[in-house]
């Protein structure tokens, strides 16, 4: 995954001006058409069920986009019942692109930790974008208590994440109490 860190941009079909990082993109479509199929199929044989994309870290990067295109389904149930939960996310894409995935839905909830590094990269003078809407844990990210997590609205509030300098990547390997170290 070396490509993901030269930040270059790719032109996707999610909507008219939307361009992501290409290394994200690079990773999405592989698997993009046979899960677009799967989604119906499951829809079907369980019309009930509620989908819920998520990812951590490059995960979350990559559910954006899926649930960008599974919302693009047509058939409002897809629009309606598609929840999206990141956890320390890198920018996915441009300005058009975060516009387009915050108004596409109200059911993304990008979730940050104090001042975890991945949220602010790709950099966003280098064009990347957030989505809007920002779960920000300011302490205790393995337990947090209500008044611990800030909503946050904007495009690059600096309440949140953004806001803060020093950043560690040990916060970023905690939260709600999963841990993505390894452990010998």
């Amino acid at each position: 995954m070396h490509h993901n860190f030269q930040f270059k941009w790719t032109h996707t079909d999610l909507c008219k001006k939307c361009k992501v990082h290409h290394g994200f993109w690079d990773q999405w479509t592989p698997i993009r058409e046979e899960l677009i199929k799967k989604v119906p199929e499951a829809h079907d044989r369980f019309s009930d069920f509620r989908l819920i994309v998520t990812g951590h870290f490059l995960g979350g990067a990559i559910a954006t986009l899926a649930a960008a295109d599974i919302r693009k389904l047509d058939d409002p149930w897809y629009l309606a019942n598609k929840e999206l939960y990141t956890f320390g996310s890198p920018r996915v894409g441009s300005d058009h692109t975060a516009r387009f995935l915050s108004i596409q839905s109200t059911l993304s909830y990008r979730v940050t930790f104090q001042n975890d590094p991945i949220p602010h990269m790709p950099f966003l003078d280098f064009g990347y974008w957030h989505t809007q809407l920002e779960y920000w844990i300011s302490r205790n990210a393995d337990a947090p208590k209500r008044e611990d997590i800030l909503f946050l609205t904007g495009y690059n509030n600096r309440l949140g994440n953004r806001g803060h300098d020093g950043l560690d990547k040990k916060v970023h390997e905690h939260y709600f109490g999963l841990s993505r170290s390894c452990s010998s």
